[in-house]
């Protein structure tokens, strides 16, 4: 999956990269029409998808995880809608707060996406994705 560019501005240090296994697959949301320029390219592309990934924390003796929160728009929403529950992932993108009804949140809105490769049996993805207590 490909690198986002256009979101990257020269200086900007709020960084987040994280391997992780998706909790469940990703919700995706279109919120309106994708229409067509003149080249024939998308003008407005508004697909959102939205995902946890279970990151484990290492150096404790039973295995622990942080639950993190991704948003992906656009193309990576697509790319996103095509993974599984417990596909390992690798993410790059910037960290995100937001004030709603609970209170404070945050997650990471991505830049990037990479399967991280299937050669985990679906068998250990399920046991990973059991083992955080999901």
């Amino acid at each position: 999956m490909e690198h986002n560019e256009k979101n990257r501005r020269e200086g900007d240090r709020n960084e987040a990269f994280l391997m992780g296994r998706l909790k469940d697959k990703a919700v995706v949301r279109n919120f309106g029409e994708v229409t067509r320029g003149e080249a024939g390219a998308a003008a407005q592309d508004k697909t959102r998808a939205q995902f946890t990934i279970l990151v484990e924390r290492p150096g404790r003796g039973k295995p622990f995880y942080d639950y993190v929160l991704v948003t992906a728009w656009h193309e990576l929403a697509r790319q996103a809608a095509a993974l599984d529950k417990g596909d390992a992932v690798e993410v790059e993108g910037r960290l995100r707060t937001w004030q709603g009804e609970k209170g404070w949140g945050w997650g990471v809105e991505a830049d990037m996406l990479k399967a991280a490769g299937k050669e985990a049996s679906r068998q250990e993805a399920d046991a990973g994705v059991a083992a955080a207590g999901v």
